[in-house]
């Protein structure tokens, strides 16, 4: 089984293990990218983890369907990546297993009502099996049918917030894919491109854009006429948006999306 132990902001890079450093080195191919000289030293300017590494971290992307499962989906994106990273294995985790066992009610966690903190307590009691495992996501609730004997992930310790452009973007680079958080409502009318926001970038008051959705960090670029973004995991599927991602302006908390994030990190028992 595997381990998931999350870092406070206390930690650095030089924490991991000569295990972990010598992996991180073997499939690294970031050489060739320029350095964006306004970042830390050894900070490429652009970094994707599903080309960057050596292979694809992330599974293709999802759809939560009807339910309002991005809380799910964003959070065991960030599981897959970070097991991916340190396993060598790309595998999908179940999302059904979390809908149908975290929250006992007739809706379950179709209703909005989770969080990550949520589904890490629920994770860190129960573990985590694969989605072959346990089902495909039905959209729906299911009879919760968690059998301790097929799990394949765990998880230790608590998952921990942190702020700052640089801290954010070095996470992003040396410890894989993070869940943040982000408005809504504005998924509806993306087709492509750099997501940008005129007049105030982060309006936590703004009705018609609520703080309330979940999607993973994959990754971070830069135009040739330097304009700057990150690039995000959405849960609307394949067909939504490039191939399920976006492109978001970075440095702005343009939609909040610099306001929350979460990091996690693989560890094997």
């Amino acid at each position: 089984n595997i381990m998931v132990h999350f870092f406070d902001s206390s930690d650095s890079y030089d924490t991991f293990s000569s295990d972990d450093e010598k992996y991180f080195l073997k499939y690294r191919v970031h050489d060739s990218i320029p350095v964006d000289e306004t970042l830390s030293p050894g900070i490429p300017a652009s970094y994707d983890w599903r080309v960057d590494f050596g292979f694809n971290v992330v599974p293709p992307a999802e759809s939560q369907g009807t339910c309002y499962t991005c809380w799910i989906f964003g959070s065991v994106y960030m599981l897959e990546a970070q097991y991916a990273i340190k396993t060598g294995k790309a595998i999908s985790f179940s999302k059904q297993q979390i809908l149908d066992c975290v929250i006992a009610n007739e809706t379950g966690g179709c209703s909005g009502m989770g969080s990550l903190q949520l589904l890490i307590e629920y994770v860190k009691r129960a573990s985590l099996q694969t989605t072959e495992s346990y089902g495909l996501y039905l959209d729906r609730v299911d009879t919760c049918h968690y059998d301790p004997n097929k799990v394949s992930l765990g998880v230790t310790g608590e998952p921990q917030v942190f702020s700052g452009h640089e801290e954010y973007l070095e996470a992003v680079y040396h410890r894989g894919p993070i869940v943040v958080m982000m408005q809504s409502n504005w998924e509806q009318t993306y087709g492509g491109g750099i997501v940008s926001v005129k007049g105030e970038q982060c309006n936590m008051n703004d009705d018609s854009k609520p703080f309330n959705h979940l999607v993973l960090i994959v990754g971070y670029g830069m135009t040739a006429q330097g304009k700057k973004y990150w690039i995000g995991k959405n849960t609307h599927g394949r067909i939504w948006g490039l191939d399920g991602y976006f492109k978001i302006e970075r440095g702005k908390n343009t939609l909040c999306i610099e306001h929350l994030r979460w990091i996690s990190q693989i560890i094997l028992p």
